[in-house]
């Protein structure tokens, strides 16, 4: 940094920082009504001494007549009487000291004013004047000048804290503060003459000794205010002087100490320039030498090059880094005292009008990252270029060692030539030399990482400034009008502003910044080149392939969600091509470091955006393009492109001057150029969301068509006139003066609707990939259905009917009704994209916004652990995290509500999962995602496992027993889903009931039986328990029937029927084979015993009935009688029937 800009900013700062100080001339007044009641309170003369109140503090620590706690309480007295002695003696030498002070200080003033008149302020030390010195002499005084820089450093600190200090001391504040600390010990007089009454002697001298040293305290201190208020003017001009001339000795010192490093530099530089030209010579020389010889010359000769190219780099950077620590210093303070003054005075026009002249002077962060990105690169190579030297140090360490190697390499008459002896010792001399060219280097190297590092750091202080300074603007500019308000006064800055712009000045400017940054990346250049004309000579090609891929998707047969994703491809690629060129062109003009280059560099590639916004949504809407693979209605997408035709353009270019005007930070320029471009754009973006959402609209016409109204329909005047409310808003904060703010939330405007129509765009394709999926499905099914209806028609002889009538079924002429999408799909997608829509709200107003951003600054009773620069720390939990925290919950519950369809529909089908493992899989899915979203839930508002793990075992302990059936049911609930002993659809036997299981919950599992009803089953019992289990691991079933064949019958025959019954049984297996066996001989029937196997349980019943209904035909045109149960009764009706009366019971004895 330059000695004049220094000097001027000291002075600046030193002058800003004494702002505000006022003298009142009333205080001496006030001071006196409020100190003399407190020294007329104490009429005792004042003869205490050190001495004396020591003495008195020994006797009473030997005092055996005071109690403990009376003794405590005179030693504490005591030791503060003495505390307050020397703080009144401290005091009296400060005020003594002040008083001497002021009193020199006018022949001081003029004495050092004098000085600074005639003081050289320009310090231009040559650094040839020590061209004739040693470079040893010159290091001593470099070394010198440094330490007299530090020493006038610390001087030039002190004397700015003390005029800080000086400066913000209220004149106000002791006065106030003597009201109040004589209110005080008066109140504390009061009540020590009540407590004081019944003292000992020893405790009622400590409490007269405390008062006596407090009063002279307080006087001291009155006495040293008064010095500084009487002389405050001469004291503070004074301080200036001083910190003037001390800056004058910095300035001066600094130059001689650049000065003399300049000239240590310039010595090192010749003497390496002076090597190199040695070792290029020496390497000449070796020319005609063996050439293992002369590779060691070059190689010295490359080293000392390097040595030199590194010591000039190490220079260059060292002046940069002393220029960074200038200029970062500035940065610095410069951001102090803003903030200062912002807090002391608060926003108000003036404050605006002040930072945005500090923003107009920060550096670029688009500069500032590309500085960083160099100076990595420069330490990459650097660290590079240090191993590399560590790895040649390994050969170097034994010359003799490779001094053999060589000579073996050098044929043995160039040797006889030579002489042996020569020749090892100049393979050595050039070892050496390399050797010592080589640690030169390496430490050069070493020295200048270091250097690197320090300008890095230095960097990176610049770059966290500059973004605090920004951040600062952004939360201030906002609610502070930035311009006046909108009046014919500004016509002239109109007309000048325009004639700048058009000029070709800055054109030319910044045309000539592009091409040289062309050339200085010419690789990334010559391959952005490449990606434009690859996009524009695609595009004929892409249009085709758009079209195409619109005729595919109408057919059942051609439909893939594939298509739709290639659709979108194409669209971004046809859209790409202009706005990529455009933002190229944008990007290598902000390459230069000039305002105006990279004002219009970041204009051109706002414009690239825009522009690219609306080409997608051009080719989104084209009748060919992705509207036809959403089924858009087509007038509206018509009606849309009609508006667009002349819209975009107009809304790119008021864009594009906005985002230059912004960028420059030029008042005249946002007056002339920036707020007519803001308000014309808002204007027009007004009437065409009129025209496209107004009562007249296509839009309207289609949504009051619908069969259904939608929530987007109930609400539709909501949203429309917010969408026209925020424009008018925006063009009003503009026109009075807000430019800042309406600039600031016309970007936060519209990065909301490109967020809106982003997630609009994101369901309808998941929309699509659900349907395309299912009619898919559908279609596939409809296939196998006739199919088996053909294999049927086969089965029973019947003709093959023709492939186009009668069970064909025309599926391309399927429309398409998103109705039939699965509730749990829809829904997903519906609450996907409403929660999406509110996370990037909240994300992107909420800064902005100060009811949302308020919610930040509310802090709960309770903290939660973040990791802030690898250190754990306790930061408060505020309303914003609980509101987070609240979201994600929302989330994680209706994701999880809605998660069996969505996995289902999307994993576990295609993965053919039977419906029992899709359940158990679909279930744990619930349990995790929602016992995570409870545990960072909990974990972000404070309760955190470390702090709940004892409560949660205390609890743990008590809910074993309270709780523990339901906690058993838990349990085994999860087990269930993790063995699956039973699966949803399994049919099983539990105690008396029988039937399939439905659905697994967490305490219970729902058994529907065959009568329909539901039987609520614990989850325990299907653990503790035997249950039955038909389905577990085959699902095919056996049926089992007996068959009765009456006495008589042919047996065999009736066996043989009874298999071919089962043979043409339709959901019989084969295998294995049904069985018929004569089982046994019954009261009335012949047994027969059938078995045979079913593939599912599903054909139980249907085949039961089946297989009887073929086995009565069958046994009916047999002529085989089917057995039922018979009795014969035989009478025998020969003679009367004798009936006989008996009494039972005892019978007595004749005798």
């Amino acid at each position: 940094m330059k000695i004049k800009s220094l000097y001027l900013f000291a002075l600046a700062f030193i002058f800003f920082t004494a702002f505000g100080w006022t003298t009142v001339d009333a205080q001496e007044a006030t001071e006196s009504t409020v100190i003399e009641p407190l020294v007329s309170s104490l009429s005792e003369p004042n003869n205490v001494t050190l001495a004396k109140i020591t003495e008195r503090r020994e006797e009473a620590a030997n005092d055996t007549f005071l109690t403990k706690s009376q003794k405590a309480t005179a030693l504490a007295l005591f030791d503060r009487a003495i505390q307050a002695i020397h703080t009144t003696e401290k005091l009296t030498l400060e005020a003594k000291a002040v008083r001497a002070r002021a009193a020199a200080a006018p022949a001081r003033i003029s004495e050092l004013s004098l000085q600074l008149a005639q003081a050289d302020k320009k310090f231009v030390i040559s650094p040839e004047q020590f061209d004739n010195l040693p470079v040893e002499e010159i290091s001593t005084l470099a070394d010198r000048a440094r330490r007299n820089l530090d020493l006038a450093r610390d001087e030039f600190y002190r004397n700015r804290v003390a005029i800080r200090q000086l400066s913000i001391r209220p004149v106000a504040t002791i006065g106030i503060d003597d009201v109040s600390l004589n209110r005080r010990i008066s109140g504390e007089t009061d009540q020590r003459e009540e407590i004081t009454r019944g003292d000992p002697g020893t405790l009622f001298d400590a409490r007269q000794y405390i008062e006596l040293t407090l009063r002279d305290e307080r006087q001291a201190k009155r006495d040293l205010a008064r010095e500084w208020f009487a002389n405050f003017d001469h004291l503070m001009r004074l301080e200036i002087l001083e910190l003037e001339i001390a800056l004058l000795e910095v300035n001066r010192l600094t130059a001689r100490y650049e000065s003399l490093k300049r000239a240590i530099e310039s010595v090192r530089i010749n003497k390496a320039r002076e090597e190199r030209e040695n070792a290029e010579v020496e390497a000449a020389s070796m020319s005609a030498m063996p050439d293992a010889m002369w590779q060691l010359a070059i190689k010295n000769q490359r080293l000392r090059k390097q040595i030199e190219d590194t010591m000039e780099l190490e220079m260059e950077a060292a002046r940069l880094l002393r220029d960074e620590h200038a200029r970062v210093g500035l940065f610095e303070v410069d951001l102090e005292y803003t903030q200062r003054r912002l807090s002391r005075i608060g926003p108000n026009p003036a404050m605006g009008r002040l930072i945005r002249d500090r923003l107009v002077g920060l550096p670029s962060i688009v500069q500032l990252e590309q500085a960083a990105a160099n100076r990595r690169v420069e330490t990459e190579r650097a660290v590079d270029a240090r191993i590399e030297l560590e790895r040649s140090f390994r050969t170097l360490l034994l010359p003799e060692i490779v001094a053999s190697e060589i000579l073996e390499s050098i044929s043995d008459k160039r040797i006889a030539e030579l002489g042996e002896p020569w020749i090892r010792n100049e393979v050595k001399d050039l070892l050496v030399a390399q050797r010592r060219n080589a640690e030169e280097l390496y430490t050069l190297n070493g020295r200048y990482l270091l250097v690197l590092a320090g300008l890095s750091e230095t960097e990176g202080r610049i770059t966290l400034a500059v973004r605090k300074s920004l951040q600062l603007a952004a939360d201030e500019l906002l609610w502070i009008p930035s311009m006046p308000p909108i009046s014919t006064g500004n016509l002239g800055h109109y007309s000048n502003t325009l004639q700048w712009l058009v000029s070709g000045e800055l054109w030319s400017a910044s045309l000539q910044s592009a091409f040289e940054a062309f050339s200085l990346n010419s690789w990334i250049s010559w391959g952005l080149m490449a990606i434009l004309i690859a996009l524009v000579y695609f595009r004929p090609r892409l249009r085709r392939a758009l079209v195409e891929l619109s005729e595919k998707v109408q057919r059942v047969r051609t439909d893939a969600f594939r298509h739709s994703m290639a659709a979108l491809v194409i669209s971004v690629a046809l859209a790409a091509a202009w706005p990529f060129g455009i933002a190229f062109i944008g990007w290598l003009i902000r390459s230069d470091p000039g305002n105006m280059s990279v004002a219009v560099g970041h204009a051109l590639i706002v414009a690239g955006r825009l522009l690219f916004a609306f080409s997608l949504a051009r080719w989104i809407f084209q009748p060919r393009g992705l509207s036809r693979h959403f089924r858009w209605p087509e007038a509206v997408c018509t009606a849309f492109l009609t508006e667009m035709k002349w819209f975009a353009p107009m809304f790119v270019f008021t864009g594009t001057l906005v985002a230059f005007s912004k960028q420059a930070g030029i008042e005249d320029v946002s007056l002339a150029i920036g707020r007519p471009a803001l308000i014309l754009g808002w204007i027009v973006t007004m009437v065409v969301i009129w025209r496209l959402l107004g009562p007249a609209s296509a839009l309207n016409a289609h949504l009051r068509e619908a069969e259904t109204p939608t929530l987007v329909n109930r609400w539709r005047f909501i949203w429309v006139s917010i969408l026209l409310l925020v424009p008018l808003l925006l063009v009003m904060s503009s026109a009075i003066g807000y430019q800042y703010a309406a600039v600031r939330f016309s970007s936060v405007f519209l990065e909301t609707q490109v967020l809106i129509a982003g997630l609009l765009l994101l369901r309808d394709l998941l929309m699509r990939w659900f349907y395309v999926a299912e009619r898919r499905m559908r279609f596939e099914s409809i296939l196998r259905r006739r199919e088996e209806a053909r294999l049927e028609r086969e089965r029973l002889g019947e003709a093959e009917e023709s492939e186009g009538s009668g069970i064909g079924i025309d599926v391309d002429e399927e429309e398409i009704d998103y109705r039939q999408l699965g509730e749990q799909g829809r829904s997903f997608i519906r609450v996907g994209v409403v929660f999406g829509m509110l996370l990037g709200l909240w994300a992107m107003w909420g800064a902005l916004l100060p009811a949302i951003s308020a919610l930040d600054r509310v802090e709960l009773p309770f903290s939660h652990t973040l990791v802030v620069d690898g250190l754990e720390r306790q930061v408060a939990v505020t309303l914003t995290d609980l509101v987070r925290v609240l979201i994600i919950l929302a989330i994680a519950y209706f994701t999880s509500k809605n998660l069996a369809g969505l996995l289902s529909f999307t994993i576990l089908r295609p993965l053919r999962f039977d419906a029992g493992a899709s359940y158990a899989i679909v279930t744990l899915c619930q349990y995790v995602l929602i016992a995570a979203a409870v545990v960072y839930a909990f974990s972000n508002i404070g309760f955190e496992w470390s702090k709940l793990q004892w409560l949660v075992a205390a609890l743990g302990v008590g809910l074993g027993f309270g709780l523990q059936e339901i906690v058993a049911n838990f349990v085994s609930g999860i087990i269930l889903l993790i063995e699956r002993p039973v699966r949803v659809g399994d049919i099983v036997t539990v105690g008396d009931g029988e039937g399939f299981i439905a659905r697994i919950r967490i305490r219970a599992t729902t058994i529907v039986t065959w009568e329909g009803k539901e039987m609520v089953v614990p989850n325990k019992e299907f653990i503790t328990q035997r249950v039955l289990n038909w389905t577990l691991s085959n699902s095919q079933m056996r049926l089992y029937l007996e068959v009765g064949v009456a006495y008589g019958n042919d047996i065999r025959l009736a066996r043989k029927l009874v298999l071919e019954a089962l043979d043409e049984a339709e959901h019989v297996l084969k295998d294995p084979s049904p069985t018929v066996t004569f089982g046994s001989f019954g009261d009335n029937a012949l047994i027969l015993e059938v078995r045979c196997y079913l593939p599912d349980f599903d054909y139980w019943h249907s085949s039961r009935t089946e297989i009887h209904n073929a086995i009565y035909e069958k046994f009916t045109k047999a002529g085989i009688t089917i057995a039922f149960p018979q009795r014969d009764v035989h009478l025998d009706v020969k003679g009367p029937i004798d009936v006989m009366l008996r009494r039972e019971g005892p019978q007595n004895d004749p005798a």
